[in-house]
């Protein structure tokens, strides 16, 4: 069981990028924390293709810091895991760059 997840959103024109992040991030974090494929078609409740990284606190800092710095004007995700996911995008959510609707 993780603590918390972050979303990375793109489009087409922005996947080739996503591609390379999320390839980056599943060679630095292997072993520690679990990152997914490149969702093309959005999963419900997601409003754009996306991908997902799973993982516990103790990371909660260096990814921060990663995304900050290297998102490249995507919109990302931040939220801790509860019950409910939908409750957790919404109240207790971060965004780094323009927030998206999450119904």
């Amino acid at each position: 069981m993780y603590d918390y997840h972050i979303h990375l959103y793109y489009d087409i024109s922005t996947r080739p990028v996503a591609k390379l992040l999320r390839n980056s991030l599943y060679s630095m974090l292997e072993g520690v924390a679990e990152v997914s494929l490149l969702h093309d078609k959005p999963p419900y409740p997601h409003p754009q293709p996306m991908f997902e990284i799973a993982f516990p606190k103790d990371l909660l800092p260096k990814l921060t810091k990663w995304f900050k710095a290297h998102r490249n004007g995507h919109s990302v995700l931040l939220h801790p895991v509860l019950g409910d996911e939908t409750d957790a995008y919404h109240s207790k959510g971060r965004w780094m760059g323009p927030p998206l609707i999450i119904v």
